[in-house]
């Protein structure tokens, strides 16, 4: 008789671990998950039959809450669920209820849960089989898609842009530039703000390019402006102006994502070129430029003469 670990059975014994009112077993000869009131009673002593399902308690649930916790980059949430898990009572409903604010995490979570707790089985399922002597059949079960790509909405706009994204632009290239100079001085952060949106590009020209993300609640996430510029030997290059996502969808790779679809979509308009400037506190997006295939070509280094002038004897 075939016994294979179906993905079917495999959600079912999870199922049943999670039930804390049950005692179940797994029927290895009909391949289903059974209580011990429903096993046979010559039957009820055969371990080559009849065998427990792995332990599971309250405390391995939370366990596995923290550790998907520590999993998350986006580190306004993840101090969020981490004030949840230490609140006491009711954590389990309150885990449920802080992630139901966050669509995009809560399947994240679902996810993770479903990947390690199968994972769990058929490590459980494969002890079994050697135990018992059976020819253990390694199940295939193709991996949760990534969460950026199936839920997350992935626009693209040419110029010149409408009106209502044009000012989304101007809205996020704002928020952008002011947390890219936050440690400054008030008076210098706005100088500099200042400078750098005096010489922005029109977002109502030709030459503008956005790829934005959207929420599966239709939420705005982040956006990629880029602006298009023709040599005059006819090259196109492209420019990137700005790349912001806010602070709480950070860590689910839709920066990386944004940039791969312009890449795409660019290359099949005739874009020969494209380049960004990193600002200091990009250090997390320059390995992943890297690994997208991007060389350094410019590097501008800054200078805090206040500083350099007390470190001076």
């Amino acid at each position: 008789m075939k016994r294979e670990l179906t993905r079917e059975l495999v959600d079912q014994i999870i199922f049943s671990m999670e039930d804390q009112a049950g005692e179940y077993v797994l029927d290895l000869e009909m391949m289903e998950v059974v209580t011990v009131d429903e096993m046979a009673d010559a039957d009820r002593d055969d371990e080559k039959r009849f065998v427990p399902l792995p332990a599971w308690q309250s405390v391995d649930g939370y366990n596995l809450m923290e550790r998907f916790t520590g999993t998350l980059h986006n580190p306004v949430f993840r101090e969020r669920l981490r004030a949840t898990l230490d609140s006491g009572r009711g954590v389990f409903r309150q885990f449920k209820d802080t992630l139901r604010s966050r669509p995009d995490i809560e399947q994240l979570w679902y996810r993770y849960k479903e990947r390690e707790m199968r994972a769990l089985v058929v490590e459980w399922y494969a002890d079994v089989c050697d135990y018992l002597g059976i020819d253990y059949i390694e199940p295939d079960f193709a991996e949760t898609g990534d969460l950026v790509q199936s839920d997350f909405v992935v626009r693209c706009a040419d110029g010149p842009l409408e009106l209502r994204l044009a000012e989304t632009v101007q809205q996020y290239d704002a928020a952008a530039l002011h947390e890219l100079f936050t440690d400054y001085p008030p008076d210098y952060r706005g100088y500099l703000e200042r400078q750098v949106s005096m010489y922005r590009p029109r977002l109502w020209g030709e030459g503008a390019r956005v790829v934005y993300a959207e929420t599966p609640g239709g939420e705005s996430a982040g956006l990629l402006w880029v602006q298009h510029e023709e040599l005059e030997s006819g090259r196109r290059i492209g420019v990137v102006v700005q790349l912001f996502v806010l602070s709480e969808y950070r860590g689910l790779g839709i920066a990386t994502t944004l940039i791969e679809t312009y890449l795409q979509r660019a290359f099949r308009q005739g874009v020969d070129r494209l380049l960004m400037r990193l600002p200091g506190n990009c250090a997390v997006l320059l390995n992943s430029l890297e690994r997208i295939g991007f060389d350094a070509a410019v590097t501008t280094m800054e200078l805090d003469l206040s500083r350099w002038g007390r470190a001076r004897p």
